[in-house]
């Protein structure tokens, strides 16, 4: 599967979230991102790259929807904005093709 497509699309999920939205769309960022990142830290752990699957595994922590994490909206809009840091750096330095 070809990741920089959906890294892409979710670093500009992110971006926008950056905006004052409806709740719903927060929540849907957050399930999009936590499936994501999840799904990434299990194709780092096959290809034994442990930095980068612990990074999307806190990731994955964070925006988790099952038992989610309240914090302000000036934090969360940090976070978001470290969080397409980090999808923006994976797509040149990771091979998850």
């Amino acid at each position: 599967m070809n990741t920089k497509t959906p890294t892409c699309i979710l670093i500009f999920l992110l971006i926008i979230a950056l905006l004052p939205l409806p709740y719903g769309y927060y929540i849907f960022v957050r399930i999009c991102i936590f499936l994501y990142s999840a799904y990434l830290a299990y194709n780092l752990w096959q290809q034994k790259n442990e930095t980068w699957m612990w990074i999307f595994i806190i990731v994955a922590i964070l925006f988790n929807p099952l038992i989610p994490i309240y914090l302000g909206r000036v934090l969360w809009a940090l976070i978001d904005l470290i969080t397409a840091g980090i999808f923006y750096t994976s797509l040149s330095k990771l091979n998850l093709e």
